[in-house]
């Protein structure tokens, strides 16, 4: 990473702190920091670069018109240069492996108008198609969109189950048990882990609800939008102009292929004590499962453990939302369907909502849509039957703004972070 190794601890920080802020001038820079003018000075004009190599450059400035004439120096804002290097996210779900970028600005570029669907794969059933996928992802950026892969700086993943984000392991996952104490290395494989030491780049691991939650967290608005309703701008939303969020306690109900839910306490993602995994999977409570064997649209056995009623319901969803696979069913028993899925999913997040008192529920997955227009009605309903009223006076529900590639940002972000993390130490 060219230029990057050369910041020091305290370009570092104002670099991180412009990042996050936006437009920034010295006397803010100043107050986030803890320093003076003096050090925020130098600092900006190392990050500013030689004026003669552009390359060199990690910020830039736009000088502000005087309020009144006869005031002193123009305020100067500083903000980041978004494409001074991207991190690239890769999320292993049950169903499908998929790529996400984003830019040094945490803006997600758009990569299908150039490629279409080419980084997008069905997930292997075993360790080496999992790997011949990454590479084929790999190889088709840096064919496709070389200037993109020559600045690339991190690489993350997001893995379904318990992933040990310290050690980037993934320990364990039910659904894909050839995971099984995966790491990062074995999932990139030699040749490109030879590339990725070479060029220095970063690398992280964590679960998909946790990555999930991390692009909720931090790319889940539109900056445009201060709106606190359900609709979207549709201008905002195609340009996807994602910005962070301002709740600090948010709950996000991920419904894919299973459902699962993560959790974002005071601006962080909860991991407990392991830092195995933050993410709450199967969490249905007082589920009656002679009652759920008569409701057409379950495929359920009597062999099923537990914890597969995420995976019906999440499944029943999207079988729903395909007009060819349940077609056969009358309204009544799409009612019920409805009804059912909406009550248990209602009933177990009132433990939650009730526990942590949360501002904000988002809907992630790519069944989110579906979800929303159908379920939301009876969860509302469930959840108010069961939780305190005033835990209910301040709680929204929202569908994500984020595609289906949410886990990856999430991934890619978290290879920033680790970028970070290694410059600093």
């Amino acid at each position: 990473m060219p230029g990057f190794n050369l910041l020091t601890n305290t370009d570092w920080q104002i670099l991180n702190i412009i990042h996050e802020k936006g437009e920034v001038d010295r006397s803010l820079l100043m107050k986030e920091a803890g320093v003076s003018l003096a050090t925020v000075s130098a600092s900006i004009n190392h990050l500013l670069g030689n004026k003669d190599d552009l390359k060199t450059a990690f910020i830039t400035k736009k000088e502000m018109p005087k309020k009144e004439p006869k005031a002193g120096p123009a305020p100067i804002l500083y903000s980041v240069i978004p494409n001074i290097g991207y991190f690239l996210g890769i999320s292993v779900g049950l169903s499908n492996t998929r790529l996400a970028l984003i830019d040094f600005d945490f803006q997600v570029v758009d990569l299908k108008s150039n490629c279409d669907e080419e980084f997008c794969f069905k997930t292997g059933t075993n360790m080496s198609a999992v790997v011949n996928d990454v590479r084929k992802l790999l190889l088709t950026l840096r064919a496709q969109r070389p200037e993109i892969a020559q600045k690339l700086l991190g690489i993350g993943f997001a893995c379904e189950g318990a992933v040990d984000c310290v050690n980037k392991v993934a320990r364990y996952s039910p659904a894909m048990p050839f995971l099984k104490e995966l790491t990062i290395q074995e999932i990139l494989g030699p040749s490109e882990m030879n590339f990725i030491e070479n060029n220095n780049l970063s690398l992280a691991m964590d679960n998909v609800p946790n990555c999930i939650a991390t692009a909720e967290l931090l790319v889940g608005n539109l900056s445009k939008s201060d709106s606190k309703n359900d609709t979207i701008d549709q201008d905002d939303h195609e340009n996807k102009n994602y910005r962070a969020r301002n709740e600090k306690h948010i709950v996000c109900l991920n419904i894919g292929t299973d459902i699962s839910v993560s959790l974002i306490l005071d601006g962080k993602i909860y991991r407990g004590t392991s830092n195995y995994s933050g993410c709450i999977e199967h969490f249905f409570v007082d589920v009656d499962y002679n009652e759920l064997k008569t409701i057409p649209g379950f495929c359920f056995k009597d062999t099923d453990p537990y914890h597969q009623v995420g995976f019906l319901i999440a499944n029943s969803i999207g079988k729903i939302d395909n007009e060819n696979t349940l077609q056969d069913l009358t309204k009544d028993e799409l009612d019920r369907i409805y009804a059912y899925s909406g009550t248990i999913i209602g009933k177990s997040l009132s433990y939650i909502v009730n526990l942590l008192n949360p501002e904000l529920i988002v809907l992630t997955g790519h069944n989110a849509d579906a979800f929303y227009d159908r379920f939301y009605p009876q969860i509302r309903e469930s959840i108010g039957e069961r939780t305190w009223r005033y835990g209910l006076e301040k709680l929204r529900f929202e569908k994500t703004l984020l595609s289906s590639n949410s886990a990856a940002i999430g991934a890619a972000i978290n290879a920033y972070f680790e970028l970070v993390s290694s410059l600093n130490n």
